[in-house]
């Protein structure tokens, strides 16, 4: 096997050379490739191969690597009496490719054949060694991948421009349940058998769709992976063209990983979500039985009414708050719309001064218990929008509920209500701290 390797290809040129050509010395110099190490072979006549012998002929033909090689030269012999006349055959792209020296003790050396046979001999032994490198580089990437490709802790499957599976990293013979070696040259299809989980009709491989279409293509949702045993998993995945120098698809790599537990986790959310619902719906229903009675006690009060301001104002006070508190219980009814953001607002034309009123009302009691200055701000025309008047009260009284709870006692709450433009701005400004200031109350 070490003849394989670019010194033992120079070793046999040297000794098939040395024998051929009855020369006394060959010595070979190939320059690194890359990071390799130089690589130098000597051979001499009737003398045993030795590291101390081609470093004395590599010392010795220093000379024959700076001369011209068209002129033959003339050198003490390194390794016995007498000199040897040297042919010099540079090979490889550039000066440092390679070079081969021949030395003979004749006296015509070389003749014409002689260095015709040498550089013969010499490009095609470069042109062997040249390929063998390439080769040996092809195999330490491919290996290189390889190992990235079973380090990764998702599946990854490989496949050729047929769809024929190149290789699987363990992570995806644990999910689908082939080894590697069973699963080489077989359809991806076999291997990969993915359905719908809902519809259990088998889908489109999505690296069949890469290598068709030449992009990266994603899993549809609810998609389970069949394990050779039948073990049934849900997945997700991407598969992408593996494409060469030229830009053109040599291939698809497929990369998915298990979510077994992430569906596990997504089920009992919704199991939780949905008791949450149902006890929402239970504890409106419940909140709606009070309501009820409240809502005919108020009537009566308005039927058999006296007359009195203070009662009157009393009463359509706590029907506005039973209105408010049945909004809520009808909000309740529908968590779902909630859970989405999708609160139902029934917009209508409303005066701002009765929304804020509205709003005074509620929160009053505590501006009152805090003892806070508080001053509205109404513009001398009516200030109309088309919003939803409950809303718009909830908003406003949250903001004078925050300002009441949360500025010092005997402090200081504005309301004001101005338009701007096109636009109705209701503002909330109070004397709190510093740090709640950089929280704008404005809607």
């Amino acid at each position: 096997m070490e003849r394989l390797h670019p010194e033992g290809i120079a070793a046999s040129l040297a000794d098939v050379l040395l024998v051929t050509l009855s020369l006394d010395l060959v010595y070979v110099r190939l320059a690194g490739r890359d990071e390799r190490p130089l690589i130098e072979v000597a051979r001499g006549r009737n003398r045993p191969d030795s590291a101390d012998q081609t470093a004395l002929i590599a010392q010795s033909l220093t000379c024959c690597l700076e001369s011209d090689p068209s002129s033959p030269l003339s050198i003490a012999n390194p390794l016995g009496p007498g000199t040897l006349r040297t042919a010099l055959i540079r090979f490889g792209a550039n000066a440092d490719g390679g070079a081969l020296i021949a030395g003979s003790q004749r006296p015509d050396f070389p003749t014409e054949t002689e260095r015709l046979l040498l550089s013969v001999g010499v490009n095609q032994t470069a042109i062997v060694i040249e390929r063998k490198q390439l080769a040996e580089e092809v195999q330490q990437q491919r290996e290189w991948l390889r190992v990235t490709l079973a380090s990764i802790g998702d599946a990854v499957i490989t496949t050729d421009t047929e769809g024929k599976v190149t290789f699987l990293n363990t992570v995806a013979q644990a999910l689908t349940g082939w080894t590697q070696d069973e699963a080489v040259e077989l359809p991806l299809e076999t291997v990969f058998h993915i359905i719908n989980e809902q519809t259990r009709v088998r889908g489109k491989n999505p690296a069949i769709r890469a290598l068709e279409e030449g992009r990266t293509v994603g899993l549809a949702n609810h998609t389970i992976l069949i394990n050779k045993d039948g073990t049934e998993r849900p997945i997700d995945d991407s598969a992408a063209p593996i494409r060469d120098e030229q830009g053109h698809v040599a291939g698809v790599v497929l990369v998915f990983r298990d979510i077994t537990e992430r569906h596990r986790a997504e089920r009992a959310m919704a199991e939780e979500n949905r008791r949450k619902d149902e006890f929402l719906a239970t504890l409106a229903h419940e909140l709606r039985n009070p309501l009820a009675p409240l809502r005919n006690e108020l009537e009566l009060m308005r039927l058999s009414s006296t007359g009195s301001p203070a009662g009157d104002q009393s009463r359509e006070m706590m029907e506005r708050q039973v209105g408010q508190l049945s909004r809520l219980v009808d909000d309740l009814l529908d968590m779902s719309r909630i859970s989405q953001g999708k609160i139902e607002l029934r917009k209508e034309p409303v005066d701002l001064a009765e929304v804020t009123a509205r709003a005074i009302e509620t929160v009053g009691p505590l501006i009152e218990l805090r003892r806070h200055r508080f001053t509205v701000d109404l513009p001398p025309v009516s200030v109309r929008a088309v919003a939803d008047p409950a809303r718009m009260m909830q908003v406003v009284a949250n903001l004078l509920t925050n300002a009441a709870k949360y500025t010092q006692e005997g402090g200081a709450i504005r309301l004001q209500v101005t338009q701007e433009g096109d636009q109705a701005v209701v503002r909330v400004k109070d004397s709190g701290s510093a740090s709640r200031k950089r929280c704008s109350k404005g809607l």
